[in-house]
């Protein structure tokens, strides 16, 4: 892992136990991991979504 779990950092993005942390796969590509134990705060005011699980 190139980071520590840290809290994201847009404001929309805020909650329990948001988490996100890099790493470079084998063959180069870097992935971001994000752990969203709840939904998220802007799901409150709208109907859309960024994504569907």
């Amino acid at each position: 892992m190139f980071t520590e779990p840290k809290p994201l950092d847009f404001p929309t993005e805020r909650g329990g136990g948001y988490v996100s942390c890099y790493r470079r796969t084998p063959w180069g590509t870097l992935i971001e991991f994000i752990a969203r134990p709840s939904p998220m705060p802007y799901a409150q005011h709208t109907a859309l979504r960024r994504w569907k699980p």
